[in-house]
């Protein structure tokens, strides 16, 4: 690869929308480059959203512009083993995102609920990273993205979006065996997603039930997540097939991560729900 410049456009239709993506990379050595990619997407409402009596049938798609700016450098520099690595920040703008409106609208000279509306916005940013590590028989990478997802919707300031996660570290690292055997193990790390927390509860004595009082959007987080995984496989090739049998082990220190919350009838207290605890299973493939 000697330096130079490398440029790629396409685009797809997704919803009646064209979708432009572009990218530019540059060779900076034979082991060294930056990329530059930027692209519009689109993603289509849900159906409970533009469902009629219940939705908004006229609603737009939400779509997000993309940005990345990526640098590469492969310090092996032609030799086997070694580390690749490869990162850089990142930023995304959204638009028409679907938020619940009260508004009442006329259609045909009927007035009716909007229930939902294209006036959400958001954006995110932070930057990412994945390192990959070759030396046989060791093999395996770790990445690492540092983020930030925020959503604004009106008479509402800035909040986090459900899926802001400012952390989220993955390591896998793996060993290639003598008879065909190999172990390798997968750790992951994920801040907790945030929540909107209840503060109190209001009986309705018409529905006989209690309605609770929420906080503000997304002002609290659940408990970080966490988790070791261990895997053992061994192979078997003959002439016409590979048979692989594996035995693997989810969740292997028994961590009680929290996937959600739940409240008592009135509001007065919250609980924790937690994930699957340690989960092995075995299997056996075969490969023709």
């Amino acid at each position: 690869l000697k330096p130079g410049l490398r440029f790629d456009y396409f685009s797809t239709v997704n919803e009646a929308h064209a979708s432009p993506r572009f990218a530019v990379k540059r060779a900076l050595s034979p082991y060294r480059s930056i990329r530059f990619a930027t692209g519009l997407y689109y993603q289509p409402p849900r159906e409970q959203e533009t469902a009629e009596g219940v939705g908004n049938p006229d609603l737009k798609a939400p779509r997000a512009t993309h940005f990345a700016l990526g640098y590469e450098e492969d310090f092996r520099q032609g030799s086997s083993k070694g580390v690749v690595f490869t990162g850089g920040p990142f930023y995304r703008k959204f638009e028409n995102l679907v938020v619940p409106s009260t508004a009442i609208v006329t259609k045909n000279g009927v007035a009716s609920p909007e229930f939902y509306a294209n006036r959400g916005s958001g954006e995110a940013f932070g930057f990412e990273m994945l390192l990959r590590y070759d030396a046989n028989p060791w093999n395996g990478w770790v990445s690492y993205t540092l983020g930030k997802s925020t959503r604004k919707q009106p008479n509402q300031p800035t909040y986090p979006s459900a899926y802001d996660q400012t952390h989220n570290i993955n390591l896998i690292l793996g060993r290639d065996l003598p008879r065909n055997w190999r172990i390798a193990g997968r750790f992951r790390y994920v801040t907790g997603n945030p929540l909107t927390p209840v503060v109190g509860s209001v009986f309705d004595a018409d529905n006989d039930a209690y309605v609770p009082i929420r906080g503000p959007y997304y002002s609290e987080r659940i408990g970080a997540f966490y988790q070791l995984d261990l895997r053992v496989d061994k192979k078997w090739i003959y002439d016409r097939i590979i048979i692989t049998a594996y035995l693997d082990l989810q969740n292997a220190t028994n961590r009680k991560n929290v996937e959600s919350v739940s409240y008592a009838y009135d509001y007065s207290t919250r609980t924790d729900v937690t994930g699957l605890p340690i989960f092995p299973s075995i299997g056996l493939k075969g490969e023709f």
